[in-house]
């Protein structure tokens, strides 16, 4: 067991040494590892990782309590959070909350745990002693931090989905409800509560600043402009400076009693969780690219050790365990050395996003909000045409922190499938130059306050519902929009797109010039649990991503995790770990509805190649206790592969299968379809594989995770 303890508050930095106190052991840092789904468990100390904890899928928030016995960690795509023993490093409990838990913080008594779903938008209340869930409190679009008073009154919590204007969401915990909603600036993201529970600071990722809230009237008071996008904030336990981890690499430091950025210290790329020990001597930054946790020296205000940790860290969190954990923290003044007078050159606070979604396509203020072309310099003001998928700005219009740039077809526009215009936005087919025609309908809210904008199911819809209507603005403002009426569509008119022309015959595919998605087989008895495997055949192609679904039969489904997930793996060895899969037909509601799983297997961080050969998933099946002996079909459909560059490569599948073995134990004489005479079931693609890709491409998994509710307004 390791014992671990907090710097003890009476150990105070004195003119002439130290007070005489025993020498306990340092706090220790536990780093969310969004990428290997683990936790690393950094000792302050010595500055190395003693103990790596599996948790969930997608770890993107960390808390420990106040005693720090344990830790709280939100697991983005299990939609559980799991509960860490910070005395043995080990996962004591995992408990179910809502869709795309981020953000997790626990109450400063220590008696509950409040957790931000991004995918729900809500915030789930739960126990900290049984760990049981007790409530959900409906807050803004996309809750992405949580900070609670020093007091243990309230919360707040940043909307991050939220535009024009952004909003934090304040809950009294007394009544689980929220009281108040503050408007900011575009998409906030992180936040910090000053030690005396007066201010909170709040990062504005889109806008390049951070806005400061005065609890009292929950009004913001002042923002502070910056020099980067604003990931990660914390504020010094003596209340003199928050900390604020900027995308540039760097944490600038803000002195909250001018509020005005002092100074600039750099720490790693893309630096996103921050966070500072009991006595504010030193700060901890999480460094998504880097793969490390970056120590530094908060008195003289610069970098020191660089701790490699797992992949993609995301937060970070410091815990405290011993009897000076429940007296009010001492913390002097940072006192630092003296250096060159620094000045901030400022960067102007971006303009508030127009309602039409346009951005700067090139210059210094790429990927920003914009009006016209007068607020690009060396760039022009454009329609977004696209949406990040995966990252910080997952959800939002390109440009991406740590995602990659996709059509979003079927999440907020129709395209061009192909031809000289692909991926840009239309209304019908005649707008798409020698290529396939507009496709992806968006859907809309048909009424309430939401109406005419875009939505992935009837949540989003207050007072109404979420559907296609099939129509979308010709000219005007919105030119290309899906709409309701002509009311939505500002100098143009609602109108249905023109029939599309004849799809072309299904063209046959030669095997032995397309790649193949190969579903293997597997046996087992009536009542057993057997594993198929999913191999590659590149045919000598370049292969980056791919993507199959896979129909069984309800005697030898697919078996279900405790999320209700499929059991379904990727293997690691090929380092596509932004992929997932899904039970099919997405209106099924039970593992007994489903009849088919769908499996994209991608990577945000690497467009490596997929071997030739290589085995790129595994599934385990539930084989029925009534089965009768016999082979059972796994179908191979909708196969899908890609190039690095993201085009379209020539594909199909071969069909797998369950034999189910006889009473007498003895199996079927099998042989595996990969190595058949026949070279196994071949499934032709859809008439243009081209047509498919945007399934692979980076808006999938919009719709594969569909319960992340994301807001891309269709005239925001």
């Amino acid at each position: 067991m390791i014992v671990r303890s907090c710097i003890h508050a009476a150990l105070v930095l004195l003119a002439g040494g130290l007070l005489g106190a025993p020498a306990l052991a340092e706090p220790f840092a536990f780093v969310a590892n969004l990428g290997s789904n683990t936790v690393s468990v950094v000792d302050v100390a010595s500055q190395t990782v003693v103990a790596t904890v599996p948790v969930g899928d997608n770890p993107d928030g960390v808390a420990t309590t106040p005693d720090g016995t344990h830790a709280y960690v939100a697991n983005f795509l299990s939609d559980n959070v799991s509960v860490i023993d910070t005395a043995t490093d080990t996962v004591t409990s995992t408990i179910d909350v809502g869709s795309g838990p981020v953000g997790v913080a626990v109450s400063p008594d220590a008696a509950l745990a409040y957790v931000t779903n991004r995918g729900s938008n809500t915030v789930t209340v739960m126990r900290v002693d049984t760990n049981a869930p007790l409530t959900t409190i409906a807050v803004g679009a996309g809750p992405n931090a949580i900070a609670i008073t020093p007091d243990g009154n309230f919360a707040y919590v940043t909307n991050s989905f939220t535009k024009s204007p952004g909003t934090v969401s304040v809950i009294d915990l007394h009544t689980n409800a929220v009281t108040a909603t503050v408007e900011v600036y575009r998409n906030p993201n992180r936040l910090a509560i000053t030690p005396d529970g007066r201010f909170v600071y709040v990062g504005n990722f889109r806008s390049w600043n951070v806005a400061v809230i005065e609890t009292a009237s929950n009004t913001v008071t002042t923002t502070v402009p910056l020099l980067g996008r604003p990931s990660g904030v914390a504020v010094n336990p003596n209340g003199a400076y928050a900390y604020v981890a900027t995308l540039g690499g760097t944490v600038e430091v803000i002195e909250t009693a001018t509020n005005s950025v002092s100074n600039v210290i750099n720490v790693g790329s893309d630096p996103y969780g921050i966070a500072t020990t009991r006595n504010g001597g030193a700060g901890y930054v999480a460094n998504f690219a880097s793969g490390t946790l970056a120590v530094v020296d908060l008195g003289n205000e610069v970098s020191g050790t660089a701790v490699a940790v797992g992949a993609k860290p995301f937060a970070v969190a410091v815990n405290c365990v011993g009897s000076g954990c429940s007296e009010p923290p001492y913390t002097p003044r940072p006192t630092r050395t003296p250096t060159a007078t620094w000045t901030a050159t400022l960067t102007p606070t971006p303009p508030p996003i127009p309602a039409s979604e346009f951005l700067c396509s090139a210059g210094s203020r790429d990927g920003l909000a914009c009006a016209s072309d007068g607020d690009c310099p060396a760039g022009a003001c454009v329609i977004a045409q696209g949406v990040c998928d995966g990252g910080a700005d997952d959800g939002l219009p390109c440009d991406c922190a740590g995602g990659i740039c996709g059509s979003s077809v079927g999440t907020g526009f129709a395209v061009c499938v192909s031809g000289p215009q692909a991926g840009e936005q239309c209304d019908q087919a005649s707008n798409c130059a020698g290529g396939r025609p507009c496709i992806g309908a968006q859907k809309v809210c048909l009424g309430g306050t939401n109406k005419g904008f875009s939505c992935l199911h009837d949540a989003q819809c207050p007072a109404s519902v979420c559907s296609s209507t099939g129509r979308f603005c010709d000219g005007g403002d919105f030119d290309g929009y899906a709409c309701v009426d002509d009311a939505d569509c500002s100098a143009g008119r609602c109108a249905s797109p023109a029939p599309a022309p004849t799809a072309s015959p299904t063209p046959t595919i030669d095997p032995a010039h397309a790649v193949v998605v190969q579903v293997g087989a597997a046996t087992g008895a009536a009542g057993q649990r057997v594993q198929f495997s999913v191999t590659l055949d590149t045919k000598g192609l370049n292969v980056s991503a791919v993507q199959n679904d896979i129909i069984f039969d309800r005697h030898t489904s697919v078996a279900v995790r405790a999320n209700g997930k499929p059991d379904c793996v990727v293997n690691p060895a090929i380092d596509k770990n932004a992929g997932g899969f899904a039970f099919q037909p997405p209106t099924c509601t039970s593992s007994g509805d489903c009849d088919r799983i769908r499996a994209v297997i991608i990577a945000f961080d690497n467009s490596e190649l997929i071997p030739n050969g290589a085995l790129v998933y595994t599934c385990n099946v539930d084989i029925a206790a009534g089965a009768a002996p016999g082979a059972y079909p796994l179908h191979n459909i909708e196969v899908v592969a890609s190039s690095p560059a993201g085009s379209p490569v020539l594909s199909t599948g071969a069909d797998g299968e369950i034999v189910v073995a006889g009473p007498s134990g003895q199996g079927l004489q099998l042989q595996s379809a990969a190595t058949s005479g026949s070279g196994g079931c071949q499934t032709a693609e859809p008439a243009d594989p081209v047509a498919g890709w945007p399934l692979v491409a980076a808006g999938v998994l919009i719709a594969l995770r569909g319960r992340k509710a994301l807001h891309i307004g269709a005239r925001r």
